[in-house]
């Protein structure tokens, strides 16, 4: 299955000549027939990669505590979107929705749950995991055209999604910023150097005034910024939230960078090269939140906040969850919640390296509890 995958590259590479790393990484993540995503890879604890909703489902109770927040900020409208970008296997989709019947009513029966999802071994998964909880309330589709309205009231929201998007790859050279292309040479890939593909990965570093050092290499995530483009495009009065493994530029463009992000994994192991293993392994890099920021508010996008993944959870109420009771006894499930808490918020966990964008389009410009400031671990 491999070979006849590398095969394929090649044969692609022949036709065109080397190809931008991000062309490669589309086809390795997302080919119909080989891509990881489209292929039984398991997740969670026992397979390929672990999310904070795999954690526990007191993640996803958070999120609605913030979305009802949401929604009321908005005077409680009579028809309220609330659209999950890539939701994985629905794991966090049940978790929102089951919370929300429980907790938050009126807000429910108002509400639409749209799940976007290109992977059709994904939406399977997301019908088997949603449908049996909460059987009738959510709607799956490719893409946000297929929202049969003139756009969208409500909120849409990523969690680890876009440090998923294909990227180019770039190098700061003697004779300027070039980029990195993907070629084989004896059967094996290679990098290989040239002219940047696209003017717009130099404009990328220039309007966030960032400079690479001599001979840095660095991920350049323009599908970021284009999905946020198409996104706020369809809002029309709401919010987008973006969760997901990131930083600010200064950070991932910094010289403690030196090599850039690019990350690989395969039932959680490390993997240095994209080249190994192709279509059996995931890859990721780091998401840039400068970016999303500053073309966000091109777009007509107002930021309410970036946050930890701690700062955020906590401002929202996460401790009072596992608050202990007058009388101690030993409590398995609360034991377990407890665990799950300290991992999603503490700096060796989840918190610190997660981050939490929240941007706003419409009017009265509101303040959310989730992205104040200044109560992170």
């Amino acid at each position: 299955m491999v070979e006849q995958f590398k095969d394929y590259i090649k044969n692609l590479i022949n036709k065109k000549g080397p190809i931008t790393f991000e062309e490669f990484m589309d086809n390795v993540l997302y080919h119909e027939q080989w891509g990881y995503y489209n292929k039984k890879a398991e997740l969670g604890k026992e397979g390929d990669f672990y999310t904070s909703p795999h954690v526990n489902p007191i993640f996803g109770s958070m999120l609605a505590k913030q979305l009802y927040e949401m929604w009321n900020q908005a005077g409680k409208t009579a028809s309220w979107h609330l659209v999950e970008y890539g939701p994985g296997e629905g794991v966090l989709s049940r978790d929102i929705l089951k919370t929300l019947k429980e907790h938050y009513h009126d807000f429910f029966n108002t509400l639409t749950y749209w799940c976007v999802e290109k992977s059709w071994r994904m939406i399977n998964k997301q019908k088997e995991n949603i449908e049996t909880s909460i059987p009738g309330k959510v709607k799956f589709i490719n893409n946000l055209n297929e929202i049969e309205e003139e756009g969208i009231t409500g909120c849409i929201f990523s969690n680890e999604l876009l440090d998923s998007f294909p990227v180019h790859i770039v190098k700061n050279t003697s004779n300027g910023l070039k980029e990195l292309y993907v070629d084989y040479d004896n059967n094996n890939f290679i990098f290989t150097p040239g002219e940047v593909s696209t003017g717009e990965l130099q404009k990328y570093f220039e309007l966030q005034n960032i400079e690479l050092e001599p001979g840095q290499t660095a991920e350049v995530n323009l599908n970021a910024i284009k999905w946020l483009q198409n996104t706020a495009k369809h809002l029309v009065n709401g919010y987008i939230m973006t969760i997901d493994y990131g930083t600010e530029a200064e950070d991932l463009y910094s010289s403690l960078r030196f090599d850039g992000t690019l990350r690989c994994f395969s039932k959680h192991q490390l993997s240095v090269s994209p080249f190994e293993n192709i279509g059996n392994q995931d890859i990721t890099t780091t998401v840039n939140f400068t970016a999303q920021e500053k073309w966000g508010e091109k777009t007509g996008l107002e930021n309410l906040g970036l946050v930890t993944q701690s700062q955020f959870l906590l401002n929202l109420g996460i401790l009072e969850e596992i608050r202990p009771e007058e009388e101690y006894k030993y409590d398995a499930e609360r034991t377990k919640k407890t665990m799950a808490v300290k991992h999603l918020i503490m700096p060796e966990g989840m918190g610190r390296i997660f981050k939490v964008l929240i941007q706003y389009k419409g009017n009265n410009l509101p303040v959310l509890s989730g992205t104040k400031q200044g109560r992170g671990i």
